[in-house]
């Protein structure tokens, strides 16, 4: 073989060999390839907390690894957000949250950064209306007769919410402003300590941001409910009237619990997760763990996703600008 023949062997040689590790190269990493942190926004027993538990098993099992979740309530959300916006974009570290703690960070400006590109909206779980609960021994037996109440008791009823700045603060003082009422605002970290400081009595009232979370309290007797904040009746409680059927036509609110990652997460990732999510929220069983509950089932794809979130922080943006709310009311 002469000199020029041994070169074009030589040469195809490479190719094949070049042609052949390409390929491999240039796959995709696996993923999952270990167990993956969910922080959580919510005490456990909080609305974050009971929906995020109602799932992680099911998601597991589909991503085929862990979905450890991490109990991280504090600052109306912001805690469990600026945990995920200092995580990895990798897919491991993920956050389980409320639309209405992260629109309220965003209008409020409670964080540094712009919530609308750290945070990545990647699976919806829920949706579900507010509920407006007493404690069993309130006088009142309807939300008539509460805002009449109320109205005779300036400043002597105390309401409890999810935070300073939360959705449900927020709500609840849109309720009052359109009410004529005066109450003392208790804020919480999440739902599950809101909840526990009413039935022990020492709130008269929650505006919650979920009727999962209160649904076990209420069926317990432990809680009355006096109303609903949704456009329809709650699956769970269709005696209960709408905010709007009690004589308030102006007054309607509904929030979401998702999924997120850190920004810069690969979308391979992110397509993975998403789908993972829905087939889980579409398992029978899961489906009805959450519509018992009180909840919807509305899985999204990533990108109907990303637009009921920029959309929530729009709308809320514009509630801030109406009502003038201010964060130290």
């Amino acid at each position: 073989m002469n000199h020029s023949a041994r070169l074009v062997v030589f040469f195809l040689l490479w190719a094949a060999t070049l042609m052949h590790a390409l390929p491999v190269a240039s796959q995709p990493t696996a993923y999952p390839t270990k167990p993956i942190r969910w922080i959580n926004s919510s005490t456990q027993g909080g609305g974050v907390d009971v929906i995020a538990r109602m799932v992680a098993n099911e998601a597991s099992e589909i991503l085929g690894r862990t979905l450890v979740i991490d109990n991280r309530a504090g600052a109306s959300g912001i805690v469990a957000m600026n945990l995920l916006q200092q995580a990895q974009a990798d897919g491991y570290t993920l956050l389980a949250t409320a639309g209405s703690l992260v629109s309220s960070a965003f209008v409020l400006k409670r964080v540094s950064y712009d919530i609308r590109s750290e945070l990545i909206p990647v699976a919806l779980l829920s949706t579900q209306a507010y509920v407006i609960v007493v404690h069993p021994s309130f006088p009142s037996k309807s939300l008539a007769e509460f805002v009449n109440y109320a109205k005779s008791k300036p400043g002597a009823i105390n309401y409890a919410t999810t935070g300073l700045g939360s959705a449900s603060h927020m709500g609840m003082e849109l309720f009052s402003a359109q009410t004529g009422i005066k109450m003392v605002h208790i804020p919480f970290k999440s739902a599950g300590p809101a909840l526990i400081e009413l039935m022990g009595g020492r709130s008269q009232l929650v505006f919650i941001s979920s009727v999962l979370s209160a649904t076990p309290h209420i069926k317990s007797g432990r809680l009355r409910p006096l109303a609903t904040t949704g456009p329809v009746r709650a699956r769970t409680f269709p005696d209960l009237p709408t905010v709007k059927e009690a004589g308030i036509q102006s007054f309607e609110l509904t929030n979401w619990y998702g999924c997120f990652a850190p920004r810069g997460t690969p979308r391979p990732i992110l397509v993975r997760i998403n789908d993972a999510f829905r087939k889980t929220v579409n398992l029978p069983a899961v489906r009805s763990r959450i519509e018992s509950g009180g909840a919807d089932v509305r899985p999204a794809s990533l990108e109907e996703f990303r637009k009921i979130f920029l959309n929530g922080l729009e709308e809320l943006e514009n509630f801030v600008k109406r009502t003038g709310f201010k964060l130290n009311q």
